[in-house]
C-alpha cells in the first residue's frame, strides 16, 4: 500500500501542486495511525466519502471520510496497512488505478 501511495503521489507532484498541498502520515493519541491527504489539485477533487467508521476491538478500529478537499482516515495501531488501503481504494475508485 505504501507503494501506491508514493505512485500517487509522484503523479502530482508537478513543481506546484506539492508546495501548497500533500500527503501527512501521523499518529492520533487513541493510540492509532492518521492519514490526510490533499485532493484538491487532483482528479479526486470534489469527490466525496462519507464517514465509515469499523471498530472490531478497541485495538483494532478504522474510520475514513472525504469532503472532496481532504482525505482523512484514521486506525487502530497495528491498521496503518488498512488506513493506506483506504485511500489506495478510494483513489481507484474516483479515478485510473493507483499502480504500484
Amino acid at each position: 500500500m505504501l507503494d501506491a501511495l508514493q505512485t500517487w503521489f509522484s503523479a502530482h507532484c508537478d513543481g506546484n501542486w506539492e508546495q501548497e498541498y500533500g500527503v501527512t502520515i501521523g499518529t492520533v493519541e487513541d493510540p492509532g495511525w492518521e492519514l490526510r491527504v490533499d485532493v484538491v489539485g487532483t482528479p479526486l477533487a470534489g469527490s466525496e466519502l462519507l464517514r465509515e467508521r469499523t471498530v472490531r476491538t478497541p485495538e483494532d478500529w478504522f474510520e475514513a471520510r472525504c469532503d472532496g478537499y481532504t482525505y482523512y482516515a484514521v486506525g487502530g495501531p497495528q491498521n496503518l496497512n488498512e488506513v493506506l488501503g483506504s485511500f489506495v481504494s478510494f483513489a481507484e475508485r474516483h479515478t485510473a488505478p493507483v499502480e504500484a
